[in-house]
C-alpha cells in the first residue's frame, strides 16, 4: 500500500512537470506572435483613414524633395526658348530744309538738339534766280564804260553803275528787279529816253543747309519733331530718305 502511494504521487510529479513545461513552451511561441497581431489589426471602419493617411504622408514627402540645380536650370532654359524675339524700334527718316541762312542753320541744330534726335547736317551748293537785270551791252572796254555811266548822269540817270567783271563785264546796269513786270516796265522808261537796254535773269549761286533727321520710334505723320519744326519754320520742306 505504501509503495502504491509512492508510484501515485511520482507519477503526478511527472505530470505536474509536464503540464509546467508544456505551458511555459506555449507562452514563449504565443507571445511575439500575439504582439504582431495586435499592430496589424485594423478594424474595417478604420480602412479609408489610414489609406488616405498614407497618401498625404507620401505626398509631403515629395513636396520636401530638393529639385537639383540642373533641374532648374533646364525649366529657365526652356522659358528663354519661348520667349518672342525683341523688335527692333522703328525709325521715321526724312529731311528737312533747305535753309539758305548759316545763322539759322545753326538755329536749327541747337533746336534738333534740344529735341533729342540724332541728325546729319549737309550743305549743298545750287544756284538760285536772283530777279531780273536791266542793262545797256557791254562796251569795248572799260574807258568806253566809264564815259558812258558819265553820259547817263547828265541825263539825270542816277541809278547805273558799270559792271566790272563776270559775263557782263563792261555793261551798264541800270537797274535790279525781283519781279519781271518791274523790269519790263523800267526798260520800256529807259527806251524811251534813247537807249539801247536789254532785260535778262539773274542767277547766284548758293550754299543749302539740309537737316538728315533719324527720329527713333516715330512715324513721319506723328513725329513731333517734324510738327515742332515745320510750326516754327512753316518754308520748309519734308522729303523721306532711306534710314541708314
Amino acid at each position: 500500500m505504501k509503495k502504491l502511494f509512492l508510484v501515485l504521487l511520482a507519477v503526478n510529479a511527472l505530470v505536474f512537470l509536464w503540464w509546467q513545461s508544456d505551458t511555459s513552451d506555449e507562452k514563449v511561441l504565443n507571445t511575439p506572435s500575439s504582439i504582431d497581431a495586435s499592430r496589424s489589426l485594423v478594424l474595417l471602419s478604420e480602412a479609408d483613414e489610414v489609406r488616405k493617411q498614407d497618401d498625404l504622408n507620401q505626398k509631403s514627402s515629395e513636396d520636401d524633395e530638393v529639385i537639383p540645380d540642373t533641374a532648374v536650370s533646364e525649366v529657365k532654359e526652356v522659358v528663354i526658348s519661348d520667349a518672342k524675339p525683341v523688335i527692333a524700334d522703328q525709325r521715321s527718316c526724312y529731311t528737312v530744309g533747305p535753309f539758305v541762312s548759316q545763322n539759322r542753320a545753326k538755329e536749327v541744330t541747337a533746336e534738333l538738339i534740344r529735341l533729342g534726335v540724332e541728325v546729319n547736317q549737309r550743305t549743298t551748293h545750287t544756284t538760285l534766280h536772283a530777279g531780273y537785270r536791266v542793262y545797256i551791252s557791254p562796251l569795248p572796254s572799260a574807258a568806253a564804260a566809264r564815259d558812258m555811266l558819265q553820259e547817263l548822269k547828265r541825263k539825270g540817270i542816277k541809278d547805273s553803275a558799270v559792271i566790272r567783271h563776270g559775263e557782263y563785264k563792261n555793261s551798264i546796269s541800270l537797274g535790279v528787279f525781283s519781279m519781271q513786270g518791274g523790269a519790263k516796265r523800267h526798260q520800256k522808261a529807259m527806251s524811251k529816253k534813247g537807249l539801247n537796254v536789254k532785260m535778262a535773269e539773274r542767277y547766284r549761286d548758293s550754299e543749302q543747309y539740309w537737316f538728315d533727321v533719324y527720329d527713333v520710334g516715330q512715324t513721319d505723320s506723328s513725329s513731333p519733331v517734324w510738327i515742332a519744326l515745320s510750326e516754327k519754320y512753316p518754308e520748309i520742306k519734308k522729303q523721306a530718305i532711306n534710314c541708314k
